[in-house]
């Protein structure tokens, strides 16, 4: 970064491509030394007209010399012909040692009134010179005003953008909260069916057990012994002993029934 000042005012300038900032107080400062100039300019410019003034006064009171003389210069020329036709060598000569000396007053005066006229030219030209200097800086402030318009914009245009995004992020801040709620009820439920779970595997190890305990007890030989019992008590034709044997066979059917809809929903 890097910057310069003016040549005449020291006014503050960045150096282009150095990114140095043109801050506030740069600005401030400009301003205040323009205004220091414009006020020593509007010094010397009243200054100037207070001396053109006297000098236009002074000019006016020449003129008006100038006119007495050449009046009295042709007074002095109709005497002088009365003196040349009264021949009066002395008096002329001394008349003509007058108007010499009225000739290099004029002289003197005409001098005095071009040095007038010369400086009057110099400074209308430090006027104009003065007039074009603030006109070049108008046009630099124009252009300084623009630029400062045209930043503002743009941080106008960035704050803008800053707002909408921070809108965005709190509508994203809300669905995730949103979204971590779902999560924390999926997990939960999760949990849940977890447990459903461990409770399933818990009794499919206690039906397998039992499965192996009804396995063990040898159904089949204590069935068959019961068909031997039976065929005995056939033997002894008591229908009565037979009938109440049915009656506990049916009721073994219907244990193992109960037992085998327990195990396998039923099937034999």
């Amino acid at each position: 970064m890097a910057s310069t000042t003016t040549t005449r005012l020291g006014l503050f300038k960045p150096t282009a491509g150095t990114n140095e900032p043109f801050r506030v107080g740069d600005i401030n400062n400009n301003f205040d030394l323009i205004d220091t100039f414009s006020a020593e300019y509007d010094t010397a410019i009243a200054a100037d007209r207070t001396r053109l003034t006297a000098l236009e006064t002074e000019d006016t009171a020449l003129d008006g010399r100038l006119d007495a003389l050449e009046a009295e210069d042709i007074v002095l020329d109709g005497r002088l012909d009365v003196l040349e036709g009264q021949t009066l060598n002395t008096r002329l000569t001394t008349a003509e040692g007058e108007i010499d000396t009225l000739q290099s007053t004029m002289i003197a005066e005409q001098g005095f009134i071009d040095t007038l006229q010369t400086t009057m030219t110099a400074e209308q030209t430090n006027i104009d010179t003065l007039q074009s200097t603030m006109i070049a800086e108008q046009t630099n402030i124009d252009t300084l005003q623009s630029t400062l318009i045209a930043e503002q914009g743009f941080i106008d245009t960035l704050q803008s953008t800053m707002t909408a995004e921070q809108t965005n992020i709190d509508t994203l801040q809300t669905t995730l909260a949103t979204e971590q709620g779902f999560i924390d009820t999926l997990q939960t439920t999760l949990a849940t069916e977890q447990g459903f779970i461990d409770t399933l595997q818990t009794e499919s190890t206690d039906y397998a057990t039992r499965i192996g305990t009804i396995e063990g007890q040898t159904l089949d030989t204590r069935l068959t012994t019961a068909e031997g019992d039976i065929t005995t008590l056939e033997s002894y034709n008591a229908g009565t002993r037979l009938t109440a044997l049915e009656s506990v066979d049916s009721g073994y059917g219907t244990r193992i029934t109960a037992l085998e809809a327990e195990i396998d929903g039923g099937t034999p």
